[in-house]
């Protein structure tokens, strides 16, 4: 109701009025009002008529920028925010927001230099800190991702998506004890991070800690249920205990949920040909195969060499499908 009232208020003005200041500034409101109330285009339009009563009006190209980007139309998102930063540079939030924009478009590089900038202006930002962190990330930079992820606890130590992005850089790292962690403290920010869970699981599987990897799929899957990859590597661990019946329940599980995936069927042929059941093995691994041929998604070397795979290696379907490997 109160940006219905103030929808109402800037239309009468704008009827009403005939100086240029004050129909800009009834422009703007009303963008506000409608940008709140998820009326994007309508916001633009008001933005734009802002912007063309008062060019020199750095709010309105920022507002129109914050639209471009919830339209992810990040292109024109950049090109308002320059416009903002050109003419007030020294406003924090707009290097920000510029930095997100860039970093969306794959402009690595110059993102990075826009949330240093807002740094610079608003040092105790740990969100500017987190944000570069991340384009460190995703430009192989993980110390430097690691250092800004922790300047962001410094300044906020409840940052759930810092210890999770730090979490994420220490195990691509190979920090595995650190990235375990980290996972464990973003999820106990967040007890619904699903992902955090599921990562940290796969983590306890690289070490052979069965049942704390299984116990994390678990509370992965009970928080988000249509997740295929979750039951496939929750069958993956239980393959390894031995428990087959569990483990195809899983791959089962996953090839419903995605059709497509090559790793749920190569799963059910695992677990099928250390069952000694040969006829489903080959019917699992042939459809693997199959989807993995489509996708140019193949490790010929990981199948040669798989030991659970050792009851079917004699078998036309296998000998069928790897001629030459």
């Amino acid at each position: 109701m109160e940006y219905r009232a103030a929808i109402r208020a800037c239309n009468s003005t704008i009827q009403k009025s005939h100086d240029n200041h004050i129909l800009a500034a009834a422009h703007f409101n009303r963008g506000i009002a409608y940008q709140a109330t998820g009326r994007l285009d309508q916001a633009i339009q008001d933005y734009s008529k802002a912007i063309a009563l008062d060019p020199k009006n750095d709010k309105a190209f920022y507002r129109r920028g914050l639209v471009h980007h919830l339209k992810r139309d990040f292109t024109l998102a950049v090109v308002d925010y320059n416009k903002a930063v050109e003419i007030n540079p020294g406003s924090e939030i707009y290097y920000y927001y510029r930095g997100l924009a860039c970093q969306a478009t794959g402009n690595i590089s110059q993102a990075v230099s826009d949330y240093s900038k807002a740094i610079e202006l608003s040092p105790g930002d740990d969100k500017a800190y987190y944000n570069r962190g991340t384009a460190h990330q995703a430009n192989g930079e993980t110390g430097l991702a690691i250092s800004d992820y922790t300047k962001a606890l410094e300044i906020n130590p409840r940052g759930e998506d810092a210890y999770f992005g730090r979490a994420f850089a220490y195990q691509t790292k190979g920090d595995l004890d650190k990235a375990i962690s980290d996972y464990g403290k973003a999820a106990e920010l967040n007890p619904r991070n699903s992902q955090a869970y599921f990562n940290r699981g796969i983590l306890y599987q690289s070490q052979g800690n069965l049942e704390k990897a299984l116990s994390d799929y678990s509370k992965a899957a009970g928080l988000d249920p249509q997740n295929d990859k979750i039951y496939y590597n929750r069958g993956t661990a239980y393959q390894l205990k031995g428990d087959l019946d569990r483990a195809l329940s899983d791959y089962n599980k996953a090839a419903k949920l995605n059709p497509q995936s090559r790793l749920a069927y190569y799963g059910m042929a695992a677990a099928y040909s250390l069952k000694n059941k040969k006829k489903e093995a080959c019917k699992w691994f042939t459809k693997s195969l199959e989807l993995g041929l489509k996708k140019g998604d193949v490790d010929w070397g990981f199948i040669a060499k798989d030991p659970s795979l050792k009851n079917i290696r004699q078998t036309p379907c296998y000998e069928r499908m790897m001629p030459q490997k």
